[in-house]
């Protein structure tokens, strides 16, 4: 079978979607992209409970919009105007972005085995051990015991491995969430060419999230309960959760010091890592509140960022993603590659065997009478270590402007054995549609 007839009809729209964007003629600043300023606000037109997607959405509003009004904070008592009142604004931005995280983290835990149905934010607020009211997670075992939830689990499980699968990515949904709450920050900083101190530490927060984890609860000491049909559960934190599953019931074995030194490169290393404390730095010592990102200037009006690295544990091992930033001036392509650790010879991380190469288009506008529609294309193609083709994703970013203040958001995609989508994201083969409402602030 051909490579085209595998990769069936939707790669073809996908190449041409990406063609048609790089033959348009028409320019406008890279700040005009879908993706919304910071201090804007999307509302998802979907539950930011369901699903990765949504939440990410409300996140960034929510973070937004707190942000925001701590802004009128620095302007009421002159905070900006001294190293004292612009470390307390960095507190602030710390508290606000550290606060929204915490609660993107904890909806991310709910999405798989919420399983009556009741999904509604809830919060205790007697318990501030996390410096906001705690988060009140939906319990599958109030409905349903252990025995039952594995019951159903195998009837819906090609294998006995596959029945874990849900359990390993609720355990990492969470940090999952925050990935990608740290990749919308990183797009904003290339698309916006510019990063202040508030986006910077959003951005560090999330990104850092799982090395911090690993760090101070990586070895902390797995306790046993057992449910009313004496099942017994391994119920621990995010990471030794996932290393426990992986090692015992897939059979995987995952060394926590693989993983920790892992995420440490993941994370240390990544140009907006740098960015951020550079922006940070700026602002603390001299009250510069907008940094560009660092660049390699390759020709008159192209420029390449240096990569970013997202990893994730996923059901098949340590999953690495790359990014980088190509600019060329008004307009800009993110490039992505993705490949287990395995493929560098880091065997105690998981047989992986997948690549996933692609890119986004920033971006192209079609001339309506009245409206502008604004366009970012991309393409991800999956393939084994042997370069056997596997999957795909293919999709496109929408922004209808502008209704005043108003403009409309949407993201449509096809999507089939992807690396992100289906074996992280645990999307369904198929289309996928999200939609959302655009507030200038």
């Amino acid at each position: 079978m051909s490579f085209l007839t595998k990769a069936r009809i939707p790669l073809i729209i996908g190449l041409l979607l990406l063609i048609s964007a790089s033959l348009n003629a028409a320019e406008e600043s890279a700040s005009d992209s879908i993706r919304v300023g910071m201090g804007d606000i999307i509302i998802p037109l979907s539950n930011p409970l369901n699903d990765f997607d949504s939440n990410g959405l409300a996140w960034w509003s929510v973070t937004n919009l707190l942000m925001r009004g701590e802004a009128y904070v620095d302007d009421r008592f002159d905070l900006n105007n001294s190293i004292p009142g612009r470390s307390i604004n960095v507190m602030l931005h710390c508290y606000i972005a550290r606060s929204i995280s915490y609660y993107s983290h904890e909806i991310a835990h709910d999405y798989l085995f919420n399983l009556n149905g009741s999904r509604h934010f809830r919060v205790d607020w007697k318990d501030w051990s996390h410096l906001v009211p705690a988060y009140i997670q939906s319990n599958w075992q109030t409905t349903f015991s252990t025995r039952e939830m594995l019951d159903y689990l195998r009837k819906i499980s090609r294998n006995e491995h596959e029945m874990y699968f849900p359990f390993i990515i609720d355990f990492e949904a969470g940090l999952y969430q925050q990935r990608f709450n740290a990749i919308n920050v990183a797009h904003h900083f290339e698309i916006n060419k510019i990063i202040n101190e508030k986006n910077a530490v959003s951005y560090l927060i999330n990104q850092f999230e799982d090395f911090f984890y690993i760090l101070f609860l990586g070895d902390k000491e797995i306790c046993k309960v057992k449910d009313q049909n004496v099942y017994v559960l391994y119920y621990v934190n995010d990471i030794n959760g996932y290393i426990n599953l992986m090692n015992n019931d897939i059979n995987i074995f995952i060394s926590i010091d693989d993983w920790l030194a892992a995420s440490g490169f993941a994370d240390f290393l990544s140009a907006h890592t740098l960015n951020s404390i550079h922006a940070l730095a700026n602002y603390l010592l001299y009250g510069d509140e907008d940094v560009e990102p660092i660049r390699f200037r390759l020709g008159e009006k192209t420029k390449i960022s240096f990569p970013n690295y997202y990893l994730f544990p996923s059901v098949r091992g340590l999953f690495l993603q790359t990014e980088t930033f190509v600019d060329f001036g008004a307009k800009g392509c993110f490039l992505s590659f993705g490949s287990g650790l395995d493929a560098f010879g880091a065997h105690r991380t998981g047989p992986v065997d997948r690549l996933r190469i692609g890119g986004q288009y920033q971006s192209f506008n079609l001339p309506l009478r009245w409206l502008r529609l604004n366009l970012s294309p991309y393409l991800y193609l999956d393939f084994t270590n042997r370069f056997e083709h596997r999957g795909e994703s293919i999709g496109i970013e929408a922004n209808l402007s502008k209704l005043g203040r108003f403009s409309l958001y949407g993201k449509i995609e096809y999507n089939r054995d992807d690396m992100i989508e289906q074996v992280i994201k645990y999307k369904d083969n198929g289309l996928y549609f999200i939609s959302g409402l655009v507030i200038s602030m």
